[in-house]
């Protein structure tokens, strides 16, 4: 979906329909490309401002929404490396950039998602996103070196 809209509840309601990704009309010349070269090429895309919070205003300027306390990963019967996978994976990185930010394989990775997937009642990755808004997931402040 591009949308010129990239509020949590509707850029969810989107996946919950069947979108694949959600790219706001907001993104950077330089990220376009990339977000779009994501959704096509089956990875999910989803705005910075769903995963960190972060909203931009018209006036150009960002604040932060209101989150809760970052969830940890004994709420989610996870363990920590699954649910640092998990934090990636909301975040919109690929299993091939999780596995070389957390220096292991590919099939790790793929390894790390099979439990998450079961334990969160999902098969695929954007209804495991799906699953996480509506329970209320919260992780905490995006990497600054991604």
């Amino acid at each position: 979906m591009f949308s010129g809209f990239d509020e949590r509840e509707l850029v969810f309601e989107t996946l919950r329909l069947g979108a694949k990704g959600y790219i706001p009309k907001s993104v950077t010349l330089q990220e376009f490309p990339l977000a779009l070269r994501d959704v096509l090429s089956g990875r999910t895309y989803l705005p910075a401002s769903v995963w960190s919070g972060e909203v931009k205003r018209r006036d150009g300027y960002s604040e932060l929404k209101g989150f809760c306390k970052p969830t940890k990963p004994q709420d989610l019967g996870l363990t920590v490396r699954e649910f640092e996978v998990l934090g990636w994976v909301v975040q919109g990185k690929c299993k091939k950039d999780i596995a070389k930010r957390l220096g292991i394989q590919e099939q790790t990775v793929r390894n790390h998602l099979r439990p998450i997937y079961e334990k969160s009642g999902v098969s695929r990755t954007t209804e495991l996103l799906v699953r996480m808004f509506e329970k209320g997931i919260v992780f905490g402040p995006p990497d600054v070196d991604n």
